[in-house]
């Protein structure tokens, strides 16, 4: 399976192949730049061994590549997709939406796991990105397809920031912002909470 940009992943297996916690960290850890097994180990919390295993299969799946190197005792590798998801168009699918919850679970752990890291360390960020830090949500009225057309447009807002991954292309001071989107119908029976939090 080949993907020249964005993976879009309509097939059950491969989906739930992706959704293991460790390949879905080695997936994110490598967005920052070429790795080794050893490299990846630390944030996949499974050996490096283990870790080659993962990125053998993520390579044949088309989603990473080795790095050419006449050093053949540090393998590194590269993602070769800029990020992966799941087309609304396969979402009829009963297979794959229940593959989907599994990867969507998976997904949901990391992101909160990053976000509890930014929580903890703050304090210690210059406060020029303190203040530049962005948290909100908002409970909307909206039709199905208005969420779709909610999250396109948002997609093309960061479009014209994808470029940068190549460092000739970022202006000055720019560094890794991790920005996340949700966008679910409420459940029906919610937990009591506070409506429309905001921070910043």
């Amino acid at each position: 399976m080949d993907f020249t940009s964005s993976a879009r992943m309509d097939d059950p297996d491969v989906i739930r192949t992706v959704a293991h916690p460790a390949r879905m960290a080695i997936l994110d850890f490598l967005s920052a730049g070429p790795a080794t097994a050893t490299e990846c180990s630390s944030t996949a919390g499974e050996s490096p061994s283990a870790c080659s295993y993962h990125l053998r299969t993520l390579a044949k799946l088309g989603f990473v590549e080795e790095v050419p190197s006449e050093d053949r005792r540090k393998r590194r590798w590269r993602l070769v997709v800029r990020g992966h998801g799941v087309p609304k168009s396969a979402q009829d699918s009963d297979e794959v939406r229940v593959a989907t919850r599994a990867w969507g679970a998976q997904w949901v752990a990391m992101e909160q796991r990053i976000l509890a890291q930014y929580i903890a360390t703050e304090a210690d960020e210059p406060k020029v990105w303190q203040k530049a830090a962005t948290f909100s949500s908002a409970e909307l009225h909206l039709t199905p397809d208005e969420v779709i057309e909610l999250g396109q447009r948002i997609d093309a807002l960061l479009e014209p920031f994808l470029d940068r991954e190549d460092p000739a292309h970022r202006p000055p001071r720019t560094r890794p912002v991790r920005v996340v989107l949700t966008a679910f119908p409420r459940p029906r029976n919610p937990r009591p909470g506070p409506r429309n939090p905001r921070r910043r």
